[in-house]
């Protein structure tokens, strides 16, 4: 009874000292949601960069036409040359036939641009993966050059640069979690100070009579886990709210087609997990702090 009661006592005066500090708690509040927000954000951009570099791995590299005037032994021997290059993981033909088949299938609903259309009018082209995508400029330069190549698509600039996109948001959320992290737990820590420094003496007194570690800290640190709460469940629910709409609205448009945004349900455990972590780290170790530098108990 008495444990249930003194928990009680903790929540009851960490919310008269939340009263007392309006203004300082909202500022710690306003700066874990700021600095969690934009944690997050860049969170979910690495994790959608990776989501495209995946799609983007998952298909051939390099996709080469030949020229619609070049004969099967023509064709044979410009795959031979491809083959035997050395960053070739795999290469996959697809035939005049096959190619037509597909460009009927793409354009469905006009089916009668393809009615003159014979197997010869098409090309033949070649499926490309390569071992190394950072190889593939020097790749596709190599192939535009040989005879019979009408013309090449590739994905090996597009694969670049969501690698190099990718490395400098996780270098930005590694250094927006030290210096945004530091900065909450400051104030957050300066906050519970004020408090602590205000209610200095009559927490001695408790002290001197008895009062234990534990139901002096109580309180100090109930205000510092509200503060994190509060600041990590708004930053959360905002990230969310602003991330739906972002991927209904690209998921919707032709953008959606090359580029997908990954659904929020898809990490939204994982990211409240990590929000829940930061507010306890922050709000805890902040009212410590504050506690064990102006009054030791």
């Amino acid at each position: 009874m008495n444990k249930i009661r003194t928990f009680f006592y903790m929540i009851k005066q960490g919310f008269q000292n939340i009263a007392k500090n309006a203004f300082m708690i909202f500022a710690s509040v306003s700066v874990i949601f700021v600095s969690l927000f934009i944690i997050g954000t860049m969170f979910l951009l690495s994790y959608n960069i990776e989501s495209i570099l995946d799609d983007l791995a998952s298909g051939p590299a390099v996709v080469i036409n030949c020229k619609t005037t070049l004969s099967e032994e023509e064709t044979d021997k410009l795959q031979n040359m491809i083959e035997i290059k050395d960053n070739v993981s795999k290469i996959t033909r697809i035939s005049r036939a096959e190619n037509l088949a597909a460009m009927k299938e793409f354009f469905s609903e006009q089916q009668d641009l393809f009615e003159d259309y014979k197997e010869e009018d098409l090309f033949v082209s070649f499926e490309v993966e390569l071992y190394d995508v950072g190889e593939g400029e020097k790749f596709v330069s190599e192939v535009k050059s040989m005879v019979g190549v009408d013309s090449v698509r590739d994905t090996v600039r597009v694969l670049k640069l969501f690698t190099t996109l990718k490395k400098w948001v996780q270098i930005g959320t590694v250094i927006a979690v030290i210096g945004l992290g530091i900065l909450s737990y400051l104030l957050t820590s300066n906050t519970i100070k004020l408090t602590v420094v205000a209610r200095r003496q009559e927490l001695e007194i408790m002290k001197y009579v008895g009062a234990s570690s534990a139901y002096v800290r109580g309180p100090f640190i109930m205000e510092g886990l509200f503060i994190g709460l509060l600041g990590s469940g708004l930053s959360y629910l905002l990230v969310r709210l602003v991330y739906n709409i972002i991927a209904n609205y690209v998921n919707g448009t032709e953008i959606g087609d090359m580029i997908h945004v990954v659904p929020f349900t898809n990490f939204s455990g994982t990211l409240m997990v990590y929000f829940l972590i930061a507010a306890v780290a922050i709000g805890v170790l902040g009212s410590m702090t504050a506690i064990r530098k102006h009054i030791k108990v």
